[in-house]
């Protein structure tokens, strides 16, 4: 499963969301850790629907907050990888 992670180098909230995304990419090997540095990608990150950073991208789904927890950024991670969990095993 791919995630797209919108964070500046400079922005020590960002720090923590890469922190846990990281921890859950230890765990779960199988997600693909794509992260968008928005100084750099601004307009393509605001063609994308995101507006503040850290964001995280999901599929067509977008997490942001001006401070996205450890316990935030697992749940919406989780909630995907049990959506594709169920895609695979339902026939």
């Amino acid at each position: 499963m791919k995630i797209d992670f919108y964070s500046s180098s400079f922005c020590p909230r960002c720090g923590v969301a890469g922190y846990a995304l990281n921890k859950l990419k230890a765990r779960y090997p199988g997600l693909e850790l794509n992260t968008v540095p928005m100084p750099r990608h601004m307009r393509s990150a605001w063609k994308e629907g995101v507006r503040f950073i850290p964001a995280l991208k999901i599929g067509d789904e977008i997490l942001w907050g001006l401070f996205l927890t450890p316990k935030q950024v697992t749940r919406f991670v989780k909630k995907h990888l049990d959506r594709a969990r169920k895609r695979i095993e339902t026939p």
